[in-house]
């Protein structure tokens, strides 16, 4: 039977020359990945490992990759994974589970990327191919059908030091984003250097990250922030908090607080970012 035939597999597959994408979807932008050379192994018994060697977006990268059992993943429709991958200065972890996603659980995926210069990251998040600031990554995203959440997030790039929480939610027809952010310290001038050149105009409330095949809207947000200190700047700024509400990429009076030059300030701030 199938069933006998999944549970006592012994494979090897061996692959190359393979081109792919994803994103393929309405509204998704595809997003090009190729693999030269790949092994796909399961013993009997075991879960699946592998091996692959390839290209995401024209970058180079090889890497090494474990899963649960062919038996298990058409059982239950998830199985648990670990990628470890390189390219050109960029070591990237990703770790967690994979599953297709309900109205109560989904996919949970660690990840862990670091590289000792942005621009080697710059085919994948689109940052400046002239940017030499360290980065490194971490969390977590957790999906359903109906949320997709980054949680235990933190960003290291040169001195700046952010983390924090942000979900994405189906609400009315609109996707609200809440996010819960803490800096430790944001260097304005190093970040600067991570933009590229001037592109086509867009609203200020869209991230484009290339590897997404989706944009990240924050036209429709609620957003806490604090930030301990920024450097770098004439006027020396600490103790910057901030919450405030975004509808339609517009950002009503809000409560700011602040210390400039140790000098304890309160106000308001409204921002028109379509």
């Amino acid at each position: 039977s199938l069933g006998e035939l999944v549970h006592n597999l012994d494979g090897r597959v061996r692959f190359g020359g393979a081109r792919f994408s994803y994103g393929n979807y309405p509204g998704g932008r595809p997003v090009a990945m190729r693999v030269d050379t790949a092994e796909v192994r399961q013993p009997r018994g075991q879960g699946i490992s592998g091996t692959l060697r390839g290209s995401l977006r024209d970058k180079a990268f090889d890497g090494a990759f474990r899963a649960g059992t062919v038996e298990r993943i058409l059982r239950e429709r998830r199985t648990p994974f670990r990628f470890d991958g390189k390219g050109t200065g960029v070591h990237a972890v990703l770790s967690g589970e994979l599953a297709e996603p309900d109205a109560r659980t989904g996919p949970e995926i660690a990840f862990d990327v670091t590289a000792p210069r942005a621009r080697d990251l710059a085919p994948w998040l689109g940052v400046s191919s002239q940017s030499d600031a360290r980065v490194a990554l971490k969390g977590t995203v957790q999906m359903t059908q109906q949320r997709t959440s980054l949680i235990r997030g933190t960003a290291l790039v040169g001195r700046t030091s952010i983390a924090g929480d942000v979900a994405w939610h189906a609400a009315g027809g609109k996707v609200i984003v809440n996010a819960n952010v803490a800096a430790e310290l944001l260097a304005p001038a190093e970040l600067r250097g991570l933009a590229t050149p001037t592109g086509p105009a867009q609203r200020a409330a869209i991230i484009d990250i290339p590897i997404l095949p989706e944009s990240l809207d924050f036209t429709d947000s609620d957003v806490k922030l604090f930030v301990k200190r920024v450097d770098g700047l004439p006027l020396a700024i600490a103790d910057l908090a901030f919450e405030g509400r975004m509808r339609g990429g517009e950002l009503k009076r809000s409560p700011l607080s602040l210390k400039l030059q140790n000098n304890a300030l309160a106000g308001t701030l409204s921002i028109d970012a379509r």
